[in-house]
């Protein structure tokens, strides 16, 4: 059976969201069923017409509200009851997104955890291209105001804390809807206060295994954001399953989460792995237990199979100048556009040899912050013509950028 003709665009939808046509044609179907998403779909497809005048987008954009204020709740399903709220918003960390009528996004706390259990039951997921599930770092745990979420849990639901480590990947993993997930953001929240807290393990239960499985539930997923310590994560940086990743990030990895004898950061088995053709942008910060080596470092810069590989951010360093010495050496400036080797201790004998590498004119940013440069090293890095930033320098014997990454 063909199905409805509502369920036939849904069906084109989901295998080419890019579809204008078919989401044009779905808006017109649910307008005709007198369901006024449809309109929603015809409003946000106009305003990505960025020709249309500023008056008549503003008009699009009252509109655009006033139907999510009056039908988000029913669009989102039994998730709503834990989205919609005073606590939800854009500024804050509960937040949901539409786009082209369908939930695009959805970013929460990771308690009270029954939100994730709605999430996977929810058929309206279906089409959801971003997940964030992430420990918001403007607040200390005590000021979390999880008030309005708890009060939608059912009796059957319990209020688990922040503190408490959460099931948080089963109900995600099981679930039937969530496959046309594009980013997939799990930990810490990495906004302008980079770090983490001792004092919460809400993703104490998450694995490596999970990660794997995630990839494989949801083979168009293209950027991974993994911001806290995982046990073994040699075996997910050689999963074949990382081929289809434009992005990874790897924050907080620690001595202790990667097991005895095991590196926190073994970039080595990333740089040989085959499948990361199409990745173009790692970023790493380590955590407070541990660096990354330079020898790991080198093997990434050095590697055959990161051929897209434009943008790479390695914070967390003790090597100095000597990492200088081995950026040029490698030749890898010859196809970044972005190198970001914060929080380190470079000094101004490192920064003069990057300057004089004629490949460092490839690169469009360097980021240097929390270095141990003067002016007369951020000068010499500028005088080349491309963009540095050079925020918070130290001294050359000072180790406090170390622990920056902790937050208590």
């Amino acid at each position: 059976m063909a199905g409805s003709p509502g369920e036939i665009l849904e069906q084109a939808i989901a295998a080419d969201p890019g579809d204008i046509a078919a989401h044009a044609a779905y808006a017109d179907w649910l307008i005709q069923q007198g369901d006024p998403r449809g309109e929603l779909i015809q409003v946000q497809l106009s305003l990505e017409d960025e020709s249309r005048p500023a008056n008549e987008r503003a008009e699009l954009q009252k509109r655009e509200r006033e139907l999510l204020r009056r039908h988000a709740s029913t669009w989102l399903g039994d998730v709503g009851r834990f989205l919609v709220g005073k606590w939800s918003g854009a500024d804050k960390s509960f937040h949901y997104q539409f786009v082209r009528g369908w939930l695009d996004l959805v970013r929460v706390l990771p308690a009270p955890d029954a939100i994730l259990a709605a999430l996977g039951r929810a058929p309206e997921a279906r089409m959801l291209r971003r997940l964030e599930i992430v420990y918001d770092m403007r607040y200390h745990p005590f000021d979390f105001d999880l008030t309005g979420p708890n009060a939608a849990l059912k009796r059957s639901e319990t209020a688990n804390e922040i503190f408490e480590a959460a099931n948080l990947m089963p109900p995600l993993l099981a679930s039937p809807y969530l496959t046309n997930l594009r980013a997939f953001k799990l930990g810490f929240d990495d906004g302008p206060r980079i770090g983490h807290s001792t004092m919460v393990m809400p993703f104490q239960n998450c694995n490596v295994e999970q990660m794997i499985e995630l990839l494989t539930k949801c083979p168009r997923l293209e950027e991974l954001y993994l911001n806290d310590g995982f046990a073994d994560i040699s075996r997910l940086f050689a999963s074949p399953k990382l081929g289809n990743l434009r992005l990874l990030q790897y924050y907080y990895g620690s001595d202790y989460a990667g097991g005895e004898n095991a590196a926190a950061y073994p970039l080595t088995v990333l740089a040989n792995n085959r499948s990361l053709q199409r990745l173009t942008t790692l970023r790493l910060h380590a955590g407070r237990d541990t660096t990354i080596d330079l020898d790991q470092m080198d093997a990434v810069l050095r590697s055959p199979h990161l051929p897209s590989l434009s943008r790479l951010q390695v914070h967390m360093t003790v090597f100095g100048d000597e990492g200088s010495q081995r950026i040029i050496g490698s030749g890898a400036l010859r196809r970044l556009k972005l190198l970001d080797i914060g929080y380190g201790n470079m000094t101004d004998a490192g920064a003069r040899l990057l300057a004089a590498c004629p490949d460092l004119k490839n690169l469009a940013i360097l980021d240097v912050s929390r270095n141990a440069l003067t002016d007369d090293g951020i000068a010499a890095l500028r005088a080349t013509g491309i963009s540095v930033i050079a925020n918070d320098q130290h001294g050359p014997d000072e180790q406090d950028y170390l622990y920056e990454v902790d937050l208590e």
